[in-house]
């Protein structure tokens, strides 16, 4: 058989990823590597993320860190669903969660470029905190509670299968686009989350935050929360930021609304 070759520049290059600096708030900067071009919108850094690792290192002492007189020291169990760039998972590794789950769609490249970020911005001394592994909404979620250590009555970690691990905190950062995957969604925290135990601390909660990139969507963007509603979770609005920033600055729609950050905390 003839071999035809293709003329040089027949096919479009792939993009190539690039590498944004984020400041964190105590001046340190993280280089974080988006992948080059990808379907599942792994390619931007959302100013959800960006809200939502301030809103963690505003929040650290009682989203993160553990609480005092709980009957233990560790830190919070973080997952990070969607997680793109994995930036919130970072940030609550640096700001002092036990371990992070950071989780997004099992496809390689994705995979691979959280792992970078990682290996990129954690020290040593705290790259064990974050986990990198993939997971789709509604799946088996056997391999992702693999990752927790098992836990005594009291919360201290322990080799006796005492308590079955959850999570404290879970990352949900733009992902209410996905108009036909909020029932995975809910149903994964619901899986995932642990039950509500001290009614003064925030954790075990969700936090979602979005932005409205297409207006005229913008009731089904919200129908994840009005979802979480009718399933008993208790929703409240804790952050709105009219200057948060397009992630698409050429898409059509007001950008005001488009611009702006929405963030909820979902306790239950």
């Amino acid at each position: 058989m003839m071999r035809i070759d293709e003329p040089a520049n027949f096919r479009p290059a792939a993009p190539e990823a690039q590498v944004l600096d984020f400041v964190r708030s105590n001046g340190d900067q993280l280089k974080i590597r988006l992948v080059g071009g990808h379907p599942l919108w792994g390619h931007v850094l959302y100013p959800a993320a960006m809200l939502m690792s301030k809103y963690l290192e505003q929040n650290a002492e009682t989203l993160l860190k553990s609480v005092p007189g709980a009957g233990t020291t560790r830190g919070k169990f973080v997952l990070e669903l969607g997680a793109g760039a994995g930036l919130p998972g970072l940030t609550s590794a640096f700001e002092g969660a036990e371990l992070v789950v950071t989780t997004d769609f099992p496809d390689a490249d994705l995979i691979d470029n959280l792992k970078h970020n990682a290996d990129v911005n954690l020290p040593s001394q705290i790259r064990d905190r974050m986990i990198v592994d993939g997971y789709t909404w509604g799946a088996n979620p056997a391999h992702i509670l693999s990752h927790l250590p098992i836990l005594d009555a009291c919360g201290a970690q322990t080799p006796s299968n005492t308590v079955s691990p959850l999570f404290d905190l879970i990352l949900l950062s733009d992902l209410v686009f996905n108009h036909s995957q909020h029932e995975a969604l809910i149903s994964t925290c619901e899986r995932f989350l642990r039950p509500r135990s001290n009614p003064e601390s925030p954790t075990p909660c969700l936090l979602v935050f979005f932005s409205h990139h297409r207006p005229k969507f913008m009731k089904e963007d919200n129908g994840l929360i009005e979802l979480a509603q009718t399933r008993g979770w208790t929703c409240k609005k804790v952050v709105e930021d009219k200057n948060a920033g397009l992630a698409f600055p050429e898409d059509e729609g007001d950008p005001t609304i488009r611009g702006t950050v929405h963030g909820w905390m979902l306790t239950r």
